[in-house]
């Protein structure tokens, strides 16, 4: 719901400044709504992308929550998880690469328009747990997987993982991450270029 506001203020940004375009970038469920944004949204030339998730988020009851503290606690709760894990695994294998039912097809569907139109996207990625680095937990839907795989042959997509940070990537290792990786990826696809006429004038 955010996304026809936010591209509204960005019009008026890029009027009001005479900008060539913007880059967007957005964490977890900002991350979202910048993917929903940029797709409905000319003047956005980049996304960036810090641990979005691509499925519909459900609400959790008490008892869930319970039994994910004694898991986390208790070493019969470990066992019981990590038997947990192995289900899941069973069921993803027999689903095959079909999309779960809470994905965000929306989403998804922001991702492929942008994808195929050459967007450039940098996706930072921390660790998630239980998971092996870029890979998901067992039983865990592969979305970046399926992403790259429907992104087309014009795509521009950097994917980066942040080993030893966290979701917020807010620590001593996020941070300079952040702004190395970001850097980069603007000096790629946004290149400074100076104007003919100050080059003009120093010289």
């Amino acid at each position: 719901g955010f996304a026809p506001i936010i591209s509204g203020l960005i019009k008026e940004l890029v009027q009001q400044y005479s900008l060539a375009g913007v880059v967007i970038m957005g964490l977890c469920a900002g991350a979202v709504t910048a993917l929903h944004t940029a797709a409905v949204t000319q003047e956005c030339k980049g996304v960036i992308l810090m641990d979005p998730y691509f499925f519909l988020p459900a609400e959790r009851t008490a008892l869930r929550n319970e039994l994910s503290r004694w898991a986390s606690w208790s070493r019969l709760g470990g066992l019981t998880g990590d038997l947990y894990d192995v289900l899941r695994k069973v069921r993803l294998l027999v689903r095959g690469n079909q999309l779960p039912k809470n994905a965000n097809v929306t989403l998804i569907d922001c991702w492929r328009q942008l994808a195929s139109g050459g967007t450039p996207m940098l996706v930072l990625r921390a660790p998630a747990h239980k998971a092996p680095e870029t890979k998901p937990r067992a039983g865990d839907f592969d979305y970046f997987g399926y992403l790259q795989s429907l992104s087309g042959p014009h795509s521009r997509i950097s994917v980066e993982f942040v080993e030893g940070t966290n979701h917020s990537f807010a620590d001593t290792l996020g941070r300079p991450a952040v702004r190395r990786y970001g850097e980069r990826w603007l000096n790629t696809h946004f290149p400074l270029v100076e104007c003919e006429n100050i080059v003009a004038l120093e010289s």
